[in-house]
């Protein structure tokens, strides 16, 4: 359904309102990580872009009279052109039978509208029209990259449903110690895949640890523990959630640079914080395993 002309230039003003602030605070928080990079705790640069992610979802900004984006207002003869329009679709009233000769038969009641407020009132409505066939024209793309996304996450379900496995009662009951220890609340399971090099938290509302089958082999226990702590530790901040949220985004701001640009930097400042909290009470030759792990599946990609 393609909204009234009214309703589509409110739609496009809020958009471009939108877009040009998440621009603004996109290149803040790239100036703040580039000057205090090392100097603030990896959860506060996170939660930076979470900022940025509030204002591409809430389409409420605070006013102040100034307005960064303002669409041309309706021309005056946007009035003169609907109320023709209602008194072309009302009937000819017939003409008195008394009087046949008053007014030929056949002949327009109406007025004829001069040229130039004819030509105006045209020029209008095609312009209206351009707003409605924009916001057509963003409606359908985020539905295409939604459709995309859903479709892209569907390959993957079926990839995992298809070469996983249940992992040792081992490594099971280890993961489970994790689980209870961390105070893990959500449902989660522990899958083995032979076709992964990285451990994985698949996003979605039913999350799996996905665990490469090297580090299911003996001898790997402390790689393997760490492994399933990052992961864990993901989860418990919410950081699936976090991505489901940053797609769903992607796909409404399909047109917006500012959604590819911030995916690099955000998904490093997600993986330092998720990394200093799963660091918190280890030693310092834990640590130095842990980092040593990392190291190890540096490069590699997740799910």
């Amino acid at each position: 359904m393609i909204p009234s002309p009214e309703t589509a230039r409110a739609i496009l003003t809020r958009l471009l309102e939108m877009g040009v602030y998440a621009l603004v605070i996109f290149g803040a928080v790239l100036a703040f990580r580039r000057v205090f990079h090392n100097k603030t705790r990896p959860a506060l640069r996170f939660g930076f872009w979470l900022l940025l992610l509030l204002r591409l979802t809430l389409p409420v900004t605070v006013t102040s009279g100034i307005h960064l984006i303002v669409l041309p207002a309706a021309e005056p003869t946007a009035t003169t052109l609907t109320a023709r329009t209602e008194a072309s679709a009302q009937p000819a009233r017939p003409a008195a039978v008394t009087d046949p000769t008053t007014r030929p038969t056949g002949a327009p009641e109406a007025e004829t509208a001069p040229i130039g407020e004819t030509q105006a009132a045209r020029t209008f409505a095609v312009r209206l029209r351009v707003s409605q066939w924009l916001v057509l024209l963003w409606a359908l793309g985020a539905a295409a990259f939604l459709v995309r996304r859903v479709w892209m996450r569907g390959l993957l379900a079926a990839r995992v449903r298809t070469s996983a496995r249940v992992p040792d009662p081992e490594t099971l009951g280890e993961f489970r110690r994790l689980c209870h220890r961390m105070h893990v609340r959500r449902p989660v399971r522990l899958l083995e895949m032979e076709d992964i090099t990285s451990p994985a938290l698949t996003i979605g509302l039913r999350p799996k640890v996905l665990l490469p089958s090297f580090l299911a082999e003996e001898g790997r226990a402390e790689a393997r523990r760490f492994a399933l702590l990052h992961e864990l530790t993901h989860l418990k901040r919410g950081d699936d959630l976090i991505l489901l949220w940053y797609g769903v985004l992607r796909c409404l701001w399909w047109f917006h640079p500012v959604v590819y640009l911030m995916e690099k930097p955000f998904r490093m400042d997600m993986e330092s914080a998720c990394d200093a909290r799963a660091v918190r009470g280890m030693s310092r030759q834990e640590k130095l395993a842990y980092a040593a792990l990392l190291l190890e599946l540096s490069g590699e990609g997740s799910l």
